[in-house]
């Protein structure tokens, strides 16, 4: 807000139209990665420590179909 002299209101619409293209689901303690072919798991481990790999169903369904 200082940097760019704006006030509260005006800083709030700001970040409403960098988020905007959000999902509306989307939570800030969990990790969202695009979906790559052939990642095998010890590179993700590597990376990512103590995580556990998860699908939605939605997807799981998907990639079934």
């Amino acid at each position: 807000m200082q940097a760019e002299k704006l006030n509260h209101r005006e800083s709030e619409k700001v970040v409403r139209r960098k988020n905007a293209g959000m999902p509306p689901n989307v939570q800030e303690n969990n990790i969202y990665m695009k979906l790559f072919k052939n990642i095998p798991r010890s590179d993700l481990e590597m990376v990512f420590p103590n995580t556990e790999v998860r699908f939605r169903f939605f997807d799981k369904l998907r990639l079934g179909l």
